[in-house]
């Protein structure tokens, strides 16, 4: 994850390594690209971008965070910025920055392998992409449960308020006027406590729902996420 904003040692490893995957899969298909004039200029390319461009990039870059190890020794990778480091690994991928693909960029490449070989680029076993975290996924899926839960649980309070406000104002006049008082005092007591009963029942959910929450938030939030406000 980032911190303040910046990606950290362990974002720029885990681009380092989804890059390398690419890069080890699409030399398969070079290995099996058929021999052709417009597949010879690609090979020239290719050879260009892995042992050129990307062998610089990724050189530097592991030079760079070594000094950033250094000169922070007992902080964890995932809690060191490095966003130089990280800008230089993504510009040797995209030379106009991520999500601007031009001729020469590794996605174009493996693009024109693809096209050239027939074949699509194994991608089976790929690293997770820079910034995935599985505890910290698993825990907004839950929090995100929970959350659900609790709007559920306050459209069923807000519903039984409004059916026992509506049963209330019946029970104040109208028909119900007519009844002898005796009778009025059965129906209205059955009808007021079966209200209650169901306002009662979406009282209980929601408070559960707000425990429930609190709970996740003060054993997990503190372990997984950081400053995380639900």
């Amino acid at each position: 994850m980032t911190v303040l904003g910046k990606h950290t040692i362990d974002e720029t490893r885990q681009l380092m390594r989804t890059i390398e995957f690419r890069i080890d899969r699409a030399q398969a298909l070079v290995n099996r690209l058929p021999f052709t004039n417009e597949n010879v200029k690609l090979v020239k390319e290719w050879n260009e971008f892995v042992e050129v461009r990307w062998k610089n990039a990724h050189d530097q870059a592991l030079n760079r965070i070594l000094l950033l190890k250094i000169n922070n020794p007992l902080i964890r990778e995932d809690l060191v910025p490095a966003e130089g480091e990280f800008n230089l690994v993504m510009k040797a991928r995209n030379q106009q920055g991520e999500g601007v693909i031009v001729p020469g960029d590794l996605t174009d490449l493996v693009t024109r392998l693809e096209k050239g070989s027939g074949e699509k680029l194994d991608e089976e076993g790929a690293p997770p992409p820079p910034g995935f975290d599985p505890d910290i996924e698993a825990f907004k899926k839950a929090d995100a449960t929970i959350k659900s839960g609790e709007a559920a649980a306050q459209a069923a309070k807000e519903a039984a308020d409004k059916l026992l406000n509506e049963q209330k104002d019946k029970a104040k006049g109208g028909v119900l006027s007519l009844i002898p008082w005796w009778v009025w005092g059965i129906g209205g007591a059955v009808t007021i406590g079966a209200g209650y009963s169901v306002y009662k029942t979406g009282t209980q959910v929601a408070e559960k729902a707000k425990r429930d929450t609190a709970y996740i938030h003060e054993t997990m939030t503190s372990k997984v996420l950081p400053g995380y406000k639900g």
